[in-house]
């Protein structure tokens, strides 16, 4: 038998001098590689447009070796400091100092960005760098989950990177790019307000313009939003002006509704917005007809986008966001509000852009809620009507807002949509309607619309931390979901927008259905003296 050989315990003071000599040779090591960065960003601007500057064999292999070098100092760091016997301040020093960004920065992005912009020469060392680094970010994945998020995103640009290099491959092109898409979707998950991410991911969402849409939206909307893609996705919208359906990428109603999209993102080419509602009109029915379950996801996108496009894409200046401000709440009802002679100002003028999304909120809206009964349809009811009852809580936004809905159409929706146990209205109702206890995952919309501001309070944050939730498969879902999950929480949100918004849509009666109170609210108006103003707002959208 051989004795078991003495393990001597790592001492505070071992773990403190170890951090120290790692975090010295860190910053030795970057500062020789953001000389290297700069040395050839200076040779790129002194070369001719579009041309890089050439590295020989020696030199890929130097970057290739300090880089590497850079980042096995970054995994010892942060492995030590997490050290059982590390202190807490020591414990505290890899966020105190920015490691993680520091890692990400200088050991791999930009090495990456150095190696593809001399594509196809650098081929092999890109490939031989992502073997090194995917691994050991894996490994701080596992041993320093503390940074999570960040060690997604990082695997994510690994994966992209990996798949920019495999275009030739059909086959390994695909499955890397659902590689780095399930990444981005686990940092999202994880950050669900930064913008930056979904960028990320609308640049997986290639060839499909509905999701590039609904994530350029998203990156441009949430709290936290990745203002520097503005010009990016401004360039986007303006390639699709001139977009065409005969390409059969997709359908003519899916192209004129980018185009309208695209139209109003950039306030180009007004004057063809017209056109684009009427191919909308023509052709959105029969294309959710043809597509049935797969309208689902195109629903919801169709949907946020449209609620994004009201908002202004994030822009301070939208009238709409203004009003959707906290200063702008009000507890009292939207009744209260009605009977105050006090009007909004920004409802005197409207911008075009803002009247254009305005239009293509209501007409959208109105081609689904006709289609009563359609369960492939109610992703996109879901989203509109947790986009209304937040407006609800908003006297002057919903008074900017509700008099261009078609309450009628809802309320027979609604009406049309069949649910197991029908919620009684109470005034005490909380408002959050998703509950986590008797749902065994988010649906499909809910996953796409977290982070964004018109949520704020209506999730419960363990609808998303259920342990049944699977994040890598959020996507798909089971048909109880479908036919009974999604009309439940479709019927509670109207039952408590009814609530909210009494002077427009009524629920309960002896049978316990919606009615519109469209016509009652117009004889208020006129009464009021505001049937000018109502006419001039219906004005815009005929």
């Amino acid at each position: 038998m051989v004795s078991q050989l003495v393990a001597c315990p790592t001492t505070q003071e071992e773990v403190i001098a170890e951090v120290d000599r790692t975090y010295d040779m860190i910053v030795i090591m970057e500062k020789k590689c953001v000389e290297v960065h700069l040395d050839q960003a200076q040779l790129a601007e002194e070369a001719l447009p579009g041309v890089q500057p050439e590295l020989n064999i020696e030199q890929y292999q130097t970057f290739l070796d300090m880089h590497k070098t850079l980042l096995n100092e970054q995994y010892e760091f942060l492995l030590t400091s997490q050290h059982p016997s590390a202190t807490p301040e020591v414990r505290r020093l890899p966020l105190e100092r920015s490691m993680p960004t520091r890692l990400y920065r200088y050991a791999i992005h930009d090495f990456l960005e150095l190696l593809r912009k001399r594509l196809p020469a650098s081929h092999d060392y890109l490939l031989t760098f992502i073997h090194f680094a995917y691994p050991m970010m894996t490994l701080l994945l596992e041993t320093v989950p503390a940074f999570e998020s960040m060690w997604f995103e990082c695997l994510g640009d690994l994966s992209r990177y990996r798949l920019g290099i495999e275009r030739h491959d059909p086959g390994s092109s695909i499955v890397w790019a659902e590689i780095a898409r399930q990444w981005y979707l686990k940092s999202a998950n994880y950050a669900p307000v930064i913008g930056r991410l979904y960028y990320h991911l609308g640049s997986m969402g290639r060839p499909d313009p509905l999701l590039q849409l609904f994530y350029a939206g998203k990156t441009l909307a949430v709290p936290n939003p990745f203002t520097a893609a503005r010009m990016l996705i401004t360039g986007v919208f303006e390639a699709n002006l001139n977009t065409v359906a005969s390409k059969i990428s997709f359908s003519a109603a899916i192209a004129a509704i980018v185009r309208a999209h695209a139209i109003i993102f950039t306030g180009h080419s007004l004057n063809t917005f017209d056109e684009s509602l009427r191919e909308i009109k023509s052709n959105l029915d029969r294309h959710i007809t043809r597509n049935t379950k797969e309208y689902l996801q195109q629903g919801y996108c169709i949907a946020i986008s449209n609620c994004i496009a009201l908002l202004g894409y994030g822009a301070d200046n939208n009238p709409l966001a203004v009003l959707l401000k906290p200063q702008f709440s009000n507890q009292d009802t939207i009744m209260a509000h009605a009977n105050s002679t006090t009007e909004s100002p920004s409802t005197s003028t409207l911008p075009p852009t803002f009247a254009a999304a305005l239009r293509l909120f209501v007409q959208t809206a109105e081609i689904h809620l006709l289609r009563i009964g359609d369960k492939n349809t109610l992703s996109f009811l879901h989203v509109t009507l947790v986009f209304i009852r937040h407006v609800a809580g908003y006297s002057a936004a919903a008074t900017f807002l509700f008099p261009s809905f078609p309450w009628r159409h809802l309320m027979y929706a609604l009406n049309g949509t069949t649910v197991r146990h029908p919620p009684k209205p109470s005034a005490n109702k909380p408002p959050n309607l998703a509950s986590a206890r008797d749902k065994a995952r988010p649906l499909q919309e809910e996953w796409a619309m977290r982070g964004l501001s018109f949520v704020a309070g209506y999730f419960p944050e363990e609808l998303f931390t259920n342990k049944n939730v699977d994040p890598e498969t959020h996507y798909p879902e089971a048909e109880s979901m479908r036919s009974l999950e999604r009309p439940e929480r479709v019927h509670k949100l109207g039952v408590q927008i009814a609530e909210l918004a009494g002077e427009w849509m009524s629920y309960g009666g002896t049978e316990g259905k919606y009615a519109s109170c469209w016509r009652e609210r117009q004889e208020v108006c006129g009464r009021r003296g505001e049937e000018g103003e109502r006419k001039r707002r219906r004005s815009l959208l005929e």
